[in-house]
């Protein structure tokens, strides 16, 4: 295979999304965001400060990193579902396929694709509040344990997006986008919960809600947990983990989701 071919497929993946206007129109809903959570984070603190209840300011920029990254766990779903679903709908997947093509490089280049678009607004959103925290308090939030949360939030982009393309592959954009969200929500709960023990404390009382967590936890990739070390990271603390038994547990289980993902298109009819 060509690397032209892929490198061109993967350009593809960011212009089709231009030419549809939604990376443009999510640009300027992310920039408003930004401004309007600015605002309203200050508004709030100069209320709470003015009545002495607590000193809040120091904990802006881990308020808004914190909805920043929520913010682009949905853009994560959003273009996850969109990156091979409109493909598909649009007739285009086959058009694409009946070239000398392997399926499940098409399948990794429209992830990767997806992914860029997500983490270049997550580090333009970055950016953005560096300048506005840096004219407006005269702090300067940049240090180098970002570039590692940056590293961090790139793997949560990776996983959300290819867990969100895999439940749209049998589903409507709608239905997707509310199961993954939820299924989303269930891993991060569940990565909190059950991060900190071993296996066999988590195994104890087991019940229905338990073998959700469980299979959340240790069978899909642990997004709750690099969320969470991405935001320690940029607020200058240096969380305790297995960094390379969590690393290890990511790749086998985001590779897992991609073979199920490239499986499935695999034998769709195009």
């Amino acid at each position: 295979m060509q690397t032209s071919v892929l490198f061109a497929l993967y350009i593809n993946t960011i212009q089709k999304e231009i030419r549809s206007k939604t990376l443009i129109f999510v640009l300027m809903i992310n920039l408003g965001l930004i401004f309007v959570v600015n605002s309203g984070i200050d508004l709030i603190i100069k209320s709470v400060e003015s009545q002495n209840m607590i000193n809040l300011h120091g904990q802006k920029a881990s308020i808004f990193y914190f909805l920043i990254s929520i913010w682009c766990t949905f853009l994560s779903i959003i273009f996850g579902i969109d990156c091979i679903k409109s493909d598909l709908e649009s007739g285009v997947a086959s058009v694409i396929m009946a070239q000398p093509l392997r399926r499940w490089w098409y399948v990794l280049m429209r992830i990767l694709g997806a992914t860029t678009i997500v983490f270049g607004h997550y580090l333009l959103s970055l950016f953005v509040a560096w300048i506005i925290f840096y004219i407006s308090d005269g702090t300067n939030q940049l240090n180098m344990q970002i570039f590692g949360a940056l590293f961090a939030t790139l793997l949560v982009n990776l996983a959300v997006i290819t867990l969100s393309a895999l439940i749209a592959m049998s589903l409507n954009k709608m239905v997707a986008f509310i199961l993954s969200l939820i299924v989303c929500s269930i891993v991060g709960i569940a990565n909190q919960a059950m991060g900190t023990e071993d296996f066999l404390y988590n195994i104890q009382h087991i019940g229905l809600a338990k073998i959700l967590g469980l299979v959340a936890h240790y069978l899909l990739p642990r997004i709750g947990i690099w969320s969470s070390f991405a935001g320690s990271l940029i607020n200058g603390k240096m969380p305790a983990m297995n960094y390379g038994l969590e690393l290890l547990h990511y790749g086998l289980t985001l590779a897992a989701l991609f073979w199920l993902l490239s499986f499935i298109f695999s034998r769709r009819e195009l």
